[in-house]
């Protein structure tokens, strides 16, 4: 057979073909957070997009992801969690001493394993056969690799990184990816750039949305909260920095302060 009679699902389609097989698959819904300035900055979240939580140590990268999983939870989008910093009974706690599951339904691996992002993967396959999960946490980047075996952990990241981006497409997820920053402190909300992702510049080009978390302590000891849009693909917005505080065991968008 010559190429001229090839048939595969793979073959070279026009625009106009392409354009009605989209079609037949019907309008993507975004799933939205529980930020009403930032889901007019992102336009929400849509199938096969990767979208990088980070920040500095201790600033609230992972109570911002569980602030996400209960509004998610409301919208019936029931999201998997894949929590390789704490137990599961310390993570399970955050959500409240009543809480544990009883009001919201999430998902997670009966047991974890570290440095091995293919049984990673398996995972998400399987929530999504067995649940319709459409959305993923791994929390975080640097347990899906051990960084010392490898001589070029940029290029390991990167592959990674690109890896689970091709995943989401493939699979129709929305996967938040919490990174680390290599930087322990930062002055100002201006200080916050998706240059200071740890290891790797390819995260920042692979992910479709970047949201810097970023806390302010002032001299008196006290702090003003922030999510930052460092990328936003869709919408082309950048370095938009949304106030936030702390609410029960939630994050919420801030409101703006009197003169301001």
């Amino acid at each position: 057979m010559t190429l001229i009679d090839y048939n595969g699902d793979d073959r070279v389609i026009s625009n106009y073909e392409m354009l009605q097989l989209i079609k037949l698959q019907g309008k993507q819904q975004p799933v939205y957070s529980h930020i009403p300035t930032l889901n007019c900055a992102v336009e929400g979240f849509t199938g096969g997009e990767l979208i990088v939580l980070t920040g500095v140590t201790g600033h609230g990268k992972t109570l911002f992801a569980q602030s996400l999983t209960d509004h998610l939870c409301k919208q019936q989008e029931y999201p998997l969690w894949f929590t390789f910093e704490m137990p599961p009974r310390e993570f399970l706690h955050c959500f409240g001493d009543t809480t544990y599951c009883e009001d919201m339904v999430f998902y997670m691996p009966r047991e974890l394993k570290a440095n091995d992002i293919e049984w990673l993967l398996e995972r998400c396959r399987e929530a999504r056969e067995k649940y319709h999960t459409k959305v993923v946490f791994i929390d975080h980047l640097h347990f899906l690799f051990d960084l010392y075996t490898y001589k070029n952990p940029s290029l390991t990241i990167g592959s990674l990184v690109r890896k689970l981006k091709q995943f989401a497409i493939a699979n129709d997820m929305i996967i938040f990816l919490i990174c680390h920053v290599h930087k322990a402190k930062l002055e100002t909300p201006e200080d916050a750039s998706y240059d200071l992702i740890r290891d790797s510049g390819m995260i920042s080009c692979e992910a479709d949305t970047i949201l810097f978390v970023y806390r302010q302590v002032d001299k008196a000891g006290l702090s003003k909260s922030f999510v930052i849009v460092e990328k936003a693909r869709r919408t082309g917005i950048m370095h938009k920095a949304i106030p936030i505080q702390k609410v029960g065991n939630f994050l919420v968008e801030r409101e703006k302060e009197h003169g301001t």
